[in-house]
């Protein structure tokens, strides 16, 4: 179990690494016109994201996803969400036999058998490079123009012009004739451009890419351990005795976060999971302080 987790920590160590080069790299090229304030550090150097780390279960692939998000916590933000399940699996099977995994990295019909953004054969990190790469640059897509820009006839061609007038004519890409420079949605034109310099910086030519060392990965053991159905989720807090106490359960919904103790009683709402963790947290060890004094005065008398 240990290893698993060193495995996860050492894939979400090199994504985020990647993100960052990936995204400073872009923002290096288009320079103070192109990424949006909202996206910028309060110093206005590094461009940040969120990045969600996706290991669903009975999936083999589920498509990652992009793009700009709002949250009540974090407000307009970029926002990447990888599905690491495939990696992690070609990565621990590496790792027990000694064999070198090869994959092949599809892409969507339409620039598929394009030489720069297209299908190849490679290793598995070769593999995770050419999906971060095509998900970072729909970050760069959505994070360049005001939200829904790209969709306004008229509008996103200007917009594409200003954005992109550093870009060679003959590196710009467009293999979708139906969506060209007037609506640039979906894979298109914009996309299609980002992607392209992506892939030629940090994929194309690399046949493999070194993960973090296994012994240099340190993890610490969670508080929690959530068991979770749907909406409703139960949780189990980690004691340092190497116990675990069934908490409580907090029900995700709409509007934020309900907590109960582990009777099914009702404690409060909270606006953030965080919130209700320590919602739940503060509950159980005064239920178990309390528990503890009775057993002393038991003892005494």
């Amino acid at each position: 179990m240990q290893n698993d987790k060193k495995f996860k920590k050492a894939l979400s160590i090199f994504c985020n690494e990647q993100i960052d080069n990936m995204l400073q790299f872009m923002n290096d090229k288009m320079g103070a016109g192109g990424f949006l304030p909202v996206y910028r550090s309060d110093d206005g150097e590094k461009i940040t994201y969120h990045l969600v780390e996706s290991y669903p279960k009975g999936y083999s692939r589920s498509p990652s996803r992009a793009g700009v998000h709002f949250s009540k916590t974090k407000g307009k933000h970029l926002w990447i969400r990888m599905n690491l399940n495939q990696f992690l699996r070609n990565m621990k099977k590496e790792f027990d036999t000694g064999e070198y995994v090869e994959t092949f990295f599809t892409e969507y019909e339409h620039i598929r058998t394009d030489p720069v953004i297209g299908h190849f054969n490679g290793h598995w990190t070769k593999d995770l490079m050419g999906t971060l790469a095509h998900e970072v640059a729909h970050m760069v897509e959505h994070g360049i123009v005001p939200w829904g820009e790209w969709y306004k006839k008229g509008v996103s061609e200007n917009s594409f012009t200003e954005n992109f007038n550093w870009v060679p004519e003959e590196h710009i890409k467009n293999h979708n004739p139906k969506v060209g420079k007037k609506t640039i949605k979906g894979h298109g034109i914009a996309f299609q451009t980002i992607y392209a310099i992506l892939r030629e910086e940090f994929v194309n030519g690399h046949e493999s890419f070194q993960m973090p060392a296994l012994e240099e990965v340190k993890v610490r053991k969670s508080k929690w351990t959530v068991n979770r159905r749907g909406a409703l989720a139960r949780y189990y807090l980690n004691m340092k005795d190497g116990s675990v106490i069934h908490a409580g359960h907090i029900r995700t919904h709409r509007t934020g976060y309900s907590v109960y103790s582990r009777d099914g009683e009702f404690i409060e709402n909270q606006d953030t999971i965080s919130g209700a963790r320590l919602i739940l947290e503060e509950d159980i060890r005064y239920k178990l302080s309390i528990r503890k004094e009775q057993t002393y005065e038991t003892k005494i008398f």
